[in-house]
């Protein structure tokens, strides 16, 4: 080979190592920034829990934090609508606070939160039954199918999930 050759070949290094330091850079900041985000995880469904030989049914919410920055909790509830969109929170008299975490709660790196409502509650109370009547009477189809699950943390916008199927098919089964 020429020395015009290597001349030629030895261009390109600069090119190379320009391009790779531009890569690095680009690839630093999009892992710093991507550690900053909260990421949170949400599901609502219906769960059985085993007390003393009787099993009773709750609808299970749970929240995890699948980012690696902790964030704190304040509030969940649930939404509707799909134009106009109608915010609910559950009241504390029907959450079980055995089962459940305490709210405003901190989640770290993996933790997960649960808010556990009993179905059948007091006095014949069919906890469904009530939230229907209460808020998805109006349209119900609508309302069932837009309804979601929303968890509130301390910075940044809510967190928003559809509910799970055997929660979705006891409201079917209530709509009739």
């Amino acid at each position: 080979m020429t020395i015009e050759t290597w001349k030629f070949i030895n261009s390109f290094a600069p090119w190379l190592s320009a391009i790779g330091s531009i890569s690095a850079v680009i690839t630093a900041l999009y892992f710093s920034y991507s550690n900053r985000k909260i990421l949170l995880k949400i599901s609502a469904d219906i769960f059985e829990f085993s007390e003393n030989e009787k099993f009773e049914e709750y609808v299970c919410i749970q929240i995890l934090n699948t980012g690696f920055k902790s964030t704190l909790l304040h509030s969940f509830g649930w939404q509707t609508g799909i134009f106009r969109k109608r915010i609910i929170m559950t009241g504390r008299n029907n959450i079980d606070h055995n089962k459940s975490s305490i709210f405003s709660c901190k989640l770290a790196e993996g933790e997960m939160a649960q808010i556990a409502i009993k179905i059948n509650q007091e006095e014949h109370k069919n906890y469904l039954q009530m939230f229907f009547n209460d808020f998805l009477r109006k349209s119900p189809k609508m309302n069932l199918y837009s309804l979601k699950v929303v968890a509130y943390p301390s910075i940044g916008p809510p967190f928003k999930s559809k509910i799970g199927k055997t929660l979705r098919d006891k409201y079917k089964q209530i709509i009739g």
